[in-house]
């Protein structure tokens, strides 16, 4: 399904917004990744994905940026885990 939805793209050349949870999934299909805040729905950090396609998911340069885009979303774990604490 991930190379049906780049064929699209390539061939319609227009704008299109992907809601994933799999971090994968969205630095394989983004040319940028909007990683939100738990509650309320902000934008916490947008990450800009630089890296050429057909893009493979076994290279370097793609599991260095997966797990920069990891990293922040254990930050927002751990700033949920404390605003929740005392509870």
């Amino acid at each position: 399904m991930q190379t049906v939805l780049l064929d699209i793209w390539r061939a319609n050349k227009t704008t299109m917004i992907f809601v994933t949870h799999d971090i994968d999934e969205a630095v394989f299909l983004g040319n940028r990744v909007v990683i939100l805040e738990p509650r309320p729905g902000k934008i916490r950090k947008i990450v800009p994905v630089d890296l050429p396609y057909p893009r493979k998911k076994t290279t370097s340069s793609f599991q260095e940026l997966r797990l920069k885009v990891l990293n922040y979303f254990e930050k927002v774990d751990e700033l949920e885990l404390i605003d929740g604490a005392g509870i």
